[in-house]
């Protein structure tokens, strides 16, 4: 006679709901945010043009990919490389950042230059050198329609030139931004100048 084939197994003991909690518990203290860095390994090289890669001029794109949750290397497929109106050694602009999104399906509305958001507003900043009220329509937007922001700034560079960040926390007690950082992949904290002072080096 042949014999039927036949599987054993070892009864799993179901853990205790005490068990089940401090699983919980361990796993969310493990847990951490990942952030998308430009100076990653993965794309850091990938060549922008002759004497540029994208490590050095992809805040932009990095940006997109965290405001979106979308592998940088995806997002560059929606920028022209060495197109003005694309990614180039200098980075890229306002319109390429929101032709991106609207190809990733997003809605934008943008400014400054672009159809008006916060166009007066940073242009008052600017000359009196005093964001608060910039502060306030940010948080207002955050609050209001659950608006998603990228900003360019000088953010880490007080010597001059633009950088993307995607702002996560406005707080106008502060006068601070808490931002995701492409250049390091990392959160970090800004101050918004409210002095009206034009000398002010510690506030953007």
């Amino acid at each position: 006679p042949t014999s039927s084939p036949t599987i054993t197994s070892t009864p799993i003991p179901i853990p205790t709901i005490e068990e089940v909690i401090e699983m919980i518990i361990e796993v969310e203290e493990k847990e951490e945010v990942i952030f998308f860095n430009q100076l990653d390994d993965r794309w850091k090289n990938i060549q922008i043009d002759k004497n540029t890669r994208f490590g050095n001029v992809g805040c932009g794109p990095v940006s997109v990919a965290n405001l979106t949750g979308i592998s940088p290397e995806q997002v560059l497929k929606f920028y022209e490389l060495g197109s003005a109106m694309g990614i180039t050694d200098k980075g890229t602009g306002i319109e390429a950042n929101e032709a991106a999104l609207k190809k990733l399906g997003y809605k934008t509305s943008t400014g400054i230059n672009g159809n008006g958001v916060l166009e007066d507003e940073i242009r008052r900043a600017n000359s009196r050198n005093d964001y608060k009220e910039v502060i306030h329509e940010l948080k207002n937007y955050q609050k209001n329609g659950d608006w998603k922001i990228m900003l360019n700034g000088n953010f880490g560079n007080l010597s001059g030139g633009g950088h993307w960040v995607v702002v996560t926390e406005v707080n106008v007690d502060t006068n601070t931004i808490t931002v995701i950082d492409p250049n390091g992949g990392e959160l970090k904290e800004y101050i918004l100048d409210t002095s009206g002072n034009s000398d002010n080096d510690n506030a953007i």
